[in-house]
Order: C-alpha cells, then sequence, then structure tokens
C-alpha cells in the first residue's frame, strides 16, 4: 500500500495490489482457526460467505460451496451498482464543494481484497461534514433515495439510512454519518477536519475517491470491533483488521506507526494484536504500541470496550459516565425515551401515526427488558478468538 506518511497529504493514493492481496488473503483463510467449522447459514451471517466462495482459492471446499459461490456473486452483481453510486457522490461533491469520505466496505472492498466483490456489505458509508448534513440529506431524496426511520437524538445516533430499489429486487443502502461513530467518546476525539485533513484517495477503477488513512480506517475498525458486544461481532471484521495490519515479515517499511493512533486507542490495539495473532497463528502481525506511552493513563480509557459485556447495561454505562457534562447524560436519557413518531411507528409495524403515543410506554419497558437482559456471552466465533 502506497502512501504518503504526511498527515496533511490529501492526494496520496492508496494503490491496489491484487496479486500480493491475494497472497495475503489465502495465507489468512489456511491459517483461520474459525472459518472452516461455519456451516452455511453461520458463514453468510459472519460475513464470510463469499471468501468461501472466492473462485482464487482452491484450498477450500467445505459443505455448502453452493451457498458460498451465490454469495460471492451476489456481491459482484452489485459492485457495479455501489461504484456507479460513489460516483454520483463525487460528482456532486464536486460540483457544490462539499467534501465527504467513503468508508468502511466500499474503500476496505476496493484497497484491501484482491476483487472488490470479496468484501461482503449490506451499505455505503459516507462522512460528511456536520453543517452539510442537510445538503447530502435533500441530494439523496433528490435521487430517490427514500429515508429509513431509526433511532434519532444527538446523544445517540450522528446517522441517517437512505434506501433505493435497483434492478433485480435488489436495493441500495446509504448510511450517511456526521460523526465517524456514535459513540462521543470516539468521535470527539476524530472530527471531521482531522480525519479529512489525514485522509488519502483509492482508485475503483474509474476514479479516485476520499477515503480515510490507513491509520484512521485501522482505529475505527478496532473501537468498531470492541464497542460491538461479543454476539453482535462479525468475523470478517478480522479479516478487514488483518489485512490492514502491517506484518513484522514485510520487509517494506510498515505505513502505519504509533503516532498515527490516538494515545487512548493503544490499549486496544494490544488486544487486537492478541486477538489476530489467536484467529491466524504465524502471521506475525507487528506490534503498533512499543513505545513509552504504554504507561500512560489514556492508554486505559476505552478498554473497557475489550471485555465482555453480558448486559446492554454496561454499555449503556460505559457511554453515560463518557459524556462530557450532566446536561449530556440527561440529554442522553431524553434521546432514548422520546423517539420520533415515525420511529416508533416503523418499530411497531403501526398503520397510523396517532397510535405511536399509545406505544410509547411499551417501548419503554422494551428498551429497559433489553438493558437488562442478560446475553449468553458471545458467539461461538468469538469464543474462540479469546
Amino acid at each position: 500500500m502506497n502512501t504518503s506518511r504526511s498527515r496533511s497529504s490529501k492526494s496520496a493514493i492508496w494503490a491496489r495490489e491484487p496479486a500480493k492481496q491475494a497472497a495475503r488473503l489465502e495465507k489468512l483463510l489456511q491459517a483461520d482457526r474459525i472459518i472452516a467449522g461455519l456451516n452455511g447459514p453461520e458463514a453468510v451471517q459472519q460475513g464470510v460467505a463469499g471468501l468461501l466462495g472466492w473462485p482464487g482459492t482452491g484450498r477450500l471446499h467445505p459443505p455448502g460451496k453452493a451457498l458460498f459461490l451465490r454469495s460471492y456473486l451476489l456481491q459482484q452483481s452489485l459492485q457495479p451498482h455501489w461504484d456507479a453510486l460513489s460516483h454520483e457522490l463525487l460528482r456532486y461533491s464536486h460540483q457544490e464543494r462539499k467534501p465527504f469520505l467513503i468508508f468502511k466496505g466500499q474503500a476496505l472492498a476496493h484497497v484491501l481484497y484482491p476483487e472488490p466483490a470479496l468484501r461482503a456489505r449490506s451499505d455505503l458509508d459516507v462522512l460528511v461534514p456536520a453543517d452539510h448534513r442537510q445538503a447530502w440529506e435533500k441530494w439523496l431524496q433528490e435521487n430517490d433515495f427514500q429515508p429509513i426511520p431509526s433511532r434519532q437524538g444527538c446523544w445517540v445516533s450522528q446517522q441517517n439510512a437512505f434506501v433505493k430499489p435497483v434492478p433485480g429486487g435488489r436495493r441500495l443502502l446509504v448510511d450517511l454519518h456526521w460523526e465517524i461513530n456514535n459513540r462521543p467518546e470516539f468521535h470527539r476525539r476524530l472530527p471531521f477536519s482531522r480525519l479529512h485533513r489525514a485522509s488519502v484517495q483509492y482508485a475503483d477503477g474509474r476514479h479516485t475517491l476520499p477515503t480515510l488513512s490507513p491509520a484512521d480506517a485501522l482505529q475505527l475498525a478496532i473501537f468498531h470491533y470492541f464497542a460491538h458486544r461479543p454476539e453482535d461481532r462479525k468475523h470478517l471484521w478480522l479479516y478487514d483488521m488483518a489485512l490492514l495490519w502491517p506484518r513484522q515479515d514485510e520487509r517494506s517499511p510498515a505505513i502505519l506507526a504509533e503516532a498515527d493512533f490516538l494515545p487512548e486507542m493503544h490499549g486496544l490495539l494490544e488486544c487486537m494484536q492478541h486477538r489476530l495473532e489467536r484467529v491466524f497463528p504465524q502471521q506475525n502481525f507487528a506490534s503498533l504500541t512499543e513505545s513509552t506511552t504504554a504507561g500512560t493513563a489514556d492508554v486505559a480509557v476505552f478498554l473497557p470496550y475489550s471485555d465482555r459485556r453480558r448486559r446492554k447495561l454496561v454499555d449503556f454505562w460505559q457511554r453515560w459516565k463518557n459524556l462530557p457534562s450532566w446536561q449530556a447524560r440527561f440529554g442522553l436519557v431524553a434521546d432514548y425515551l422520546f423517539q420520533p413518531r415515525a420511529y416508533v411507528q416503523q418499530r411497531f409495524g403501526l398503520t397510523h401515526p396517532w397510535q405511536a403515543w399509545c406505544f410509547y410506554p411499551l417501548m419503554w419497558l422494551s428498551d429497559l427488558w433489553r438493558l437488562c437482559k442478560t446475553r449468553s456471552g458471545g458467539t461461538e466465533q468469538d469464543k474462540g478468538a479469546q
């Protein structure tokens, strides 16, 4: 991956190297301690069915190969739609001088995998400045994307989803973000201005498009993984991080340096390194946390996310205590209690908007039950990575 180490250069290209990427992916598939034990439905749910159906690998012929091949071909048929949508976003950005970044699945598919279709995704994630949000939402709706009712509130969600049908009975989903994720303790450290300043370009064969720097892509992927409770994590996300992570056995200089990461991320970086080494033995993932910052208090800020959380109440408490003020904490509670009627109507399948008023108490009880419910502690796939 040829990217500039300068944090201010937006012209650096995150180059694709299909042959090298194919060899690296094949090694990961051979080393993976978990993937061979997945049946068809589990592989689909974990996002790796397309990898198992990849014609580029001659080693894996597990039961359910036909299902895996269909998953791969489905992603292949959707890829032109994702690329065309990315080009439309780029055109609008240039015309209106409104910056944006494409991140997560669509960008990683082009820069990490030998074929973009190998990286399964259900949506296209777009990050924009908060003060441009309404302009981007208007553009999406003018281009036949319809908003999907979802949880709202400045302390609950910093993204909205939009959907558009495409030929063949399928649909395109855009997740429009005005913060890099929904956790204030993370996104307030990585505002759009900082991410955009450090951004690089990726090529999809026709255009170059803006995306996160390799370091920002990796620390977002790690935080995203650990911020989900074990039963909600996808095995595919480990492949993203393994492909992003520099190897000790590579002769070329590492493109990532410790200085590129938030100090608060160092604890999670170390946890993820150990996890990758357990899931993909003998792959020699280089340490990214070797300097003296390991002794500072900041490194432990995000560490509670690496623990197994058997109740959502633990997640809520983590979010609550990391908010900057009591006003923000009361705002978080208010956001959960007083959701838009459209969301309540969609959640309970109501026919008329006025019916939502009767279902608010039911929503509160349901959310309280979810907060206190004890989960099993993770899927077998996640337990295997411990």
